[in-house]
């Protein structure tokens, strides 16, 4: 399994991503790579249409396989 963390500056890298109560997890490294991609996008398009004043910077996110 695989999950998109962000980094934060309290708690370092973090799953931040979540269905109901449970962290969003994916099953292979591709699929958390399109659905990143897929908000990163959504995020640009918040800025462009002015609902948003800056898109996250894709730095600011990794994919790691998580074994638990």
């Amino acid at each position: 399994m695989f999950e998109v963390q962000q980094f934060t500056e309290c708690d370092g890298w973090v799953n931040t991503w979540s269905i109901g109560d449970e962290p969003e997890r994916f099953e292979t490294r591709e699929d958390a790579k399109a659905e990143l991609g897929i908000y990163l996008a959504d995020c640009l398009d918040a800025v462009l249409d002015g609902h948003m004043t800056d898109a996250p910077n894709l730095n600011e996110f990794r994919i790691v396989e998580v074994t638990e």
